[in-house]
């Protein structure tokens, strides 16, 4: 793979398609056989969209009883496929939402060698990096059936990252007109998945503090401000209105943090499934449900936030574990039954990747460049909040992209080491 990178290396333009075109087809593949996986019709993302189609509005997220209006899941992902249900109609409508997915998720590998380029690396990394990724399926619900929104938050947190590695690698003045777009791509990717909000904080320190003696930074990152937060008032507006709070774009977070760290809790969402969601979870439990229909959306989440609270303050050993446990899978994800569950195989695939990007992070020059260091900035910021929750593919997904770089890296360097060693037995055997 290493050799195919270095042959595709001498034409960008080619390599980025030839990483798009190996990724989409592989993943159109996997759609005759898509229907083999658990039925979607009772995950939320679904179940709102349908109801959109339907004319019922953003509302019933829960397949165990109807709760009305909702706030439970971001609101970009469930539009896009309403608009497309209501289009194309249920069966052409899944088929075009799968085959999006397949195109949107290649779409994020084949960035990866102008990323890898910006971010300070090779070309030839980031098109070895394209590749491992576009060959690699660690998630089919995100990348092929498209059942969350794992593959479109990634791709504008590309584009985002991308705007920014180029606006403050350049060493050019900067101005607030140039925020603008960058502040409408984070706005965007708030209102798609709400947790890259812990991702901007550090972010926004790194490349303040690398350019603060320009004058022009202020402006820019307050245009920046400014631009994205216009994006998210008009949901944050509809969410005051039909609940009377403020909360910032999802109302789900108690549920999110009980369910997961329960005394019956374990380290995955698929194991939770089984073990807790028919007696907590509203989707799978009829009084849960009913009770979030009785005290709202927002209370129900209040009430489970103080019970999960509560469970920490009289287990912290437990909770403890749960999250080192999490924040290992992160890197190494690993299924309890994979055998019974039919992943053993994206298993391996996704530890082998996990332990060269291990050990791509380490090889990492110690004072790394503004690129590199966003990207590890990015990584551990993000996953700080699912150390907390329950885990899953669907989560690790949207910086799967960044573990391919860090992967790549780790390969490079282990091939540059291995052919100098070579070239160095050959140049003895020579002398010799």
């Amino acid at each position: 793979m290493v050799a195919l990178a270095r042959a595709l290396d001498a034409n960008p333009r080619a390599a980025a398609l030839a990483i798009f075109a190996l990724g989409f087809g592989l993943r159109l593949l996997v759609i005759p056989v898509a229907h083999t996986w658990p039925d979607e019709k009772n995950l939320e993302v679904t179940a709102v969209a349908t109801s959109l189609a339907n004319g019922h509005g953003f509302s019933n997220p829960f397949a165990a009883y109807p709760t009305g209006l909702t706030a439970h899941v971001a609101p970009i992902y469930p539009y896009l496929i309403a608009g497309i249900l209501k289009l194309f109609g249920t069966g052409t409508g899944d088929l075009i939402k799968q085959v999006l997915s397949c195109a949107i998720s290649a779409s994020i590998y084949s960035f990866l060698p102008a990323i890898a380029v910006l971010a300070g690396f090779s070309r030839r990394l980031g098109i070895l990096a394209g590749l491992i990724g576009s060959m690699s399926l660690v998630s089919i619900e995100v990348e092929v059936i498209g059942r969350w929104e794992g593959h479109l938050s990634a791709l504008l947190f590309i584009a985002v990252i991308a705007l920014w590695l180029r606006h403050f690698r350049s060493g050019s003045p900067l101005s607030a007109r140039q925020a603008v777009l960058p502040g409408v791509l984070w706005g965007t990717l708030f209102l798609t998945s709400p947790a890259f909000i812990i991702v901007l904080a550090p972010l926004t320190l790194i490349f303040f503090f690398r350019r603060w003696r320009q004058k022009q930074v202020l402006a820019y990152f307050a245009a920046l401000a400014i631009t994205s937060g216009l994006v998210v008032t008009p949901w944050t507006i509809r969410n005051y209105r039909t609940f009377g709070a403020v909360f910032w774009i999802r109302d789900n977070a108690g549920l999110e943090f009980y369910v997961s760290n329960t005394p019956r809790s374990t380290v995955t969402l698929a194991e939770n499934v089984r073990a807790v969601f028919h007696q907590l979870h509203p989707n799978m439990s009829v009084a849960a449900a009913q009770e979030v229909a009785r005290v709202g959306e927002v209370e129900f989440n209040r009430e489970y936030m103080a019970r999960f609270k509560q469970q920490v303050r009289s287990d912290p050993g437990r909770f403890l574990k749960l999250t080192v446990a999490r924040a290992l899978w992160m890197w190494f994800p690993v299924t309890r039954h994979p055998i019974r569950d039919n992943v053993l195989l994206r298993d391996m695939l996704s530890c082998a990747i996990g332990l060269l990007a291990a050990l791509g992070l380490f090889l990492l020059p110690r004072k790394s460049d503004t690129g590199p260091l966003t990207l590890i900035t990015s990584l551990f910021s993000y996953q700080f909040l699912y150390w907390f929750v329950q885990a899953s593919t669907r989560y690790r997904f949207p910086l799967a992209w960044i573990f391919c770089l860090l992967c790549a890296y780790a390969l490079m360097r282990l091939f540059e080491s291995r052919f100098a060693r070579t070239c160095m037995v050959s140049s003895e055997s020579s002398v010799a």
